[in-house]
Formats: structure tokens, C-alpha cells, sequence
């Protein structure tokens, strides 16, 4: 009975740090996306601001390399 209840207190310990691991996981996930979306919206931009001003940062780059 005890080596019963032994093997089995470490499965439910598991399945607990399992749940908490998973609920981690999710509150990283929902707490970090808008800072990635964020990010990438701003990667764009500049991106999108280099694309329209490519004629005067060409030279910019042609003159250092």
C-alpha cells in the first residue's frame, strides 16, 4: 500500500508542474504577443520607409561599400 501510494505521488506531482508549465506557457504566449506584433509592425514600417526611400539611402550604402 505504501509503495503504491509512493508510486503514485510523483505522477500526480507531474501532472501538476505539467499544468502549471502549460498555463506558463500560455500567459507567455498571450502576455508576448502583442509586443512581437508590436515589433513586427515596426520592423515593417521601417522596412516599408526604407523601400520608399531607397534613392537616398542607395548612395548612403554605395559609398561605404
Amino acid at each position: 500500500m505504501s509503495l503504491l501510494t509512493f508510486r503514485d505521488r510523483p505522477r500526480k506531482e507531474t501532472t501538476k508542474y505539467r499544468r502549471l508549465e502549460y498555463w506558463s506557457q500560455i500567459f507567455y504566449i498571450v502576455a508576448l504577443a502583442p509586443i512581437q506584433c508590436s515589433f513586427l509592425a515596426i520592423a515593417g514600417y521601417i522596412l516599408y520607409l526604407q523601400c520608399q526611400s531607397f534613392y537616398i539611402i542607395y548612395p548612403f550604402f554605395s559609398c561605404h561599400h
